[in-house]
């Protein structure tokens, strides 16, 4: 095999995985969308929104992208290499220091494990879902500033 040939076939692999890395990225970026807009909902109207209705919200959260990324075993900094900055923090009104300096791997499993957990028990009466809702919703905004 010539020299030409090789280069020819290490510039298709690494195109074809360019793409690849693209299209999981734009998938999170979609289903962190999308899961954004129904937390908006909820954000923007939380005070005088029923307790149905925030049950309905935290169950239709959607996690499958989330979970079938984490599971794959994605190099995540050649998705991003953006962090959580106290500038971050401040932006989105964020008052846990503890993830400054988390990376694109670790907010997102954060993330998914919140949406998880609410999706799973949004009905237990012992938590209050007020406050996890406002915090996914804080979190997942964080995401999707990651991910652009």
């Amino acid at each position: 095999m010539s020299w030409v040939k090789e280069v020819i076939d290490a510039s298709r692999d690494l195109a074809s995985d360019t793409i690849a890395l693209r299209k999981i990225k734009r998938s999170l970026l979609t289903q962190c969308q999308l899961n954004g807009k129904l937390l908006s909902e909820f954000y923007r109207s939380r005070n005088g929104m029923t307790t149905l209705r925030k049950e309905q919200i935290a169950g239709r959260l959607d996690v499958n992208e989330l979970e079938a990324v984490l599971n794959c075993g994605v190099p995540f900094a050649l998705i991003s290499r953006k962090t959580v900055t106290k500038k971050k923090l401040e932006q989105h009104r964020i008052r846990a220091k503890s993830i400054e300096g988390n990376n694109l791997e670790v907010l997102l499993e954060k993330v998914y494990l919140m949406a998880a957990y609410l999706r799973k028990d949004h009905d237990n009466p012992t938590i209050n879902l007020n406050s996890r809702l406002i915090n996914l919703y804080k979190y997942n905004r964080m995401l999707i500033d990651l991910l652009k």
